[in-house]
């Protein structure tokens, strides 16, 4: 009984150890993967991502220095008017103030009417002084984000970059340039309408 117990334990690890070493030694099987690209892709030693630093491009790019003085300059003379709206409201008030026991009550009364204008004109113009600012501000950025746009088209191109992204500065958009072979939005929106439908049965 023990010699029959004793064999079959003896056939167990030789059947154990055979299936280890064929598992261990065989190579793993391959993986088909199917894409939906009609595209040819790159391969992955291919495939390449540039960076730059949009705070060193708006510090020293001569379109961006340039934009930065010229809108210095606009707001400067913006600032000017405000300050000439706010002189001749002080000198108004101070004279006024001096004269306030020789004039008469329809005097006072057109003083303080002109004074209440300049003061809604002193807010007015300040409003919209930020607004210009702001306009101005957002057409620069713009121009600078196209032409680094443009620039980088040809020069990833050139290199062999897929993808170029922003680190830092104003925008918004981190991505200047994208080759469009990688665009997956009409696959995106085909599946997430058919999931919507799929849910929508349920």
């Amino acid at each position: 009984m023990k010699n029959a117990l004793l064999i079959v334990n003896v056939v167990l690890v030789i059947a154990v150890a055979t299936l280890f070493f064929l598992y261990f030694t065989n190579k793993a099987p391959k993986v088909i993967a199917s894409v939906t690209n009609t595209e040819t892709p790159v391969s992955a030693g291919g495939f390449k991502i540039a960076y730059f630093e949009m705070d060193s491009v708006e510090n020293n790019c001569l379109l961006s220095k340039e934009a930065r003085e010229a809108l210095r300059v606009k707001e400067e003379s913006l600032n000017n008017q405000l300050q000439g709206i706010k002189d001749k409201y002080n000198k108004l008030w101070e004279e006024s103030n001096q004269k306030l026991s020789s004039l008469s009550d329809d005097e006072k009364a057109k003083r303080k009417e002109t004074l209440d204008m300049l003061e809604e004109t002193y807010k007015s113009q300040y409003q919209n002084n930020g607004a210009a600012i702001q306009s101005e501000m957002f057409k620069y950025r713009q121009k600078i984000f196209s032409e680094v746009q443009k620039f980088l088209k040809d020069y990833c191109t050139e290199k062999g970059y897929s993808f170029a992204l922003a680190s830092g500065g104003t925008t918004n958009d981190p991505i200047y340039y994208k080759d469009s072979m990688y665009n997956i939005t009409t696959d995106l929106i085909k599946g997430l309408n058919e999931k919507y439908k799929a849910q929508k049965k349920n």
